[in-house]
C-alpha cells in the first residue's frame, strides 16, 4: 500500500523476497486477509484520511461518469470496498460495442488516455481487457472497456474470487449526495471546481 502496488500477486512476491522466502511462496497470506490487515490498519492510523480519499474518489468519479454520457458505466474496485491497493486508483468499467467508441467519446471531451491492457478473470477462466488510463485525474482513473453485453457478467474479484460489486451514476449520486443524476455534461469546462 505505501509503494503503490495495486496487484496482490505483485504485493505478495516483493514481500516474499524481502522476507527471503524461497519456492512458490506457499506461506504467503490470501488476498483477503491482506485486505482485512488493510482495513483494519487504515481504520487504525488514517480514519479521517480514508474517508475523505474515498470521498474524492467518488466525486472524480462521478464526475468521470457524467462527462462521459451516454457511454454505459459502473463504478467498481477500491472507491466502493474503500480498502486495499486498488483504493488508489478508480475502476471504472465502460460497456460499449467497441473500444472506438470510448477514445472518441474521451477525445470529444478532451480527455488525455493512455492506453493499456488488464487481465480479469471469470468463471470460464482469464480474459484481457483495453484500458484507458486518465492519469491527469487526481486519483487516477482506470475505464477498462468491456463489449456492451458484458454488463451482466462481472469480473471476479481478486480478493473473495466472488463477482465484483459495480454501480452506476445514480446509485453513486445517491452515495455521495448528488440529487441531479440524469443532467449531462458536454466538456471538462463544465467539471465543477475542484
Amino acid at each position: 500500500m505505501e509503494e503503490g502496488i495495486t496487484d496482490y500477486g505483485s504485493a505478495k512476491r516483493k514481500a516474499a523476497l524481502r522476507l527471503g522466502e524461497k519456492g512458490h511462496g506457499q506461506h504467503l497470506p490470501s488476498n483477503q486477509e491482506i485486505e482485512s490487515v488493510l482495513s483494519v490498519r487504515q481504520r487504525l492510523y488514517a480514519p479521517g484520511e480514508l474517508e475523505a480519499r474515498v470521498h474524492q474518489m467518488r466525486e472524480t468519479a462521478w464526475r468521470v461518469m457524467s462527462l462521459l454520457q451516454p457511454l454505459e458505466i459502473r463504478l467498481a474496485g477500491g472507491a466502493l470496498s474503500s480498502v486495499g491497493p486498488s483504493a488508489m486508483e478508480v475502476d471504472l468499467h465502460v460497456f460499449a460495442d467497441s473500444p472506438e467508441a470510448v477514445a472518441f467519446r474521451l477525445l470529444e471531451v478532451g480527455l488525455d488516455y493512455r492506453l493499456a491492457e488488464r487481465r480479469l478473470r471469470f468463471k470460464g477462466g482469464e480474459e484481457v481487457f483495453p484500458v484507458y488510463r486518465l492519469e491527469q485525474e487526481n486519483p487516477p482513473i482506470h475505464l477498462t472497456v468491456f463489449e456492451a453485453d458484458d454488463i451482466r457478467q462481472a469480473p471476479l474479484s481478486p480478493v473473495d474470487g466472488r463477482p465484483m460489486r459495480r454501480i452506476g451514476r445514480r446509485e453513486l449520486g445517491q452515495l455521495i449526495g448528488r440529487s441531479a443524476p440524469e443532467e449531462t455534461f458536454s466538456g471538462p469546462q463544465d467539471f465543477p471546481e475542484r
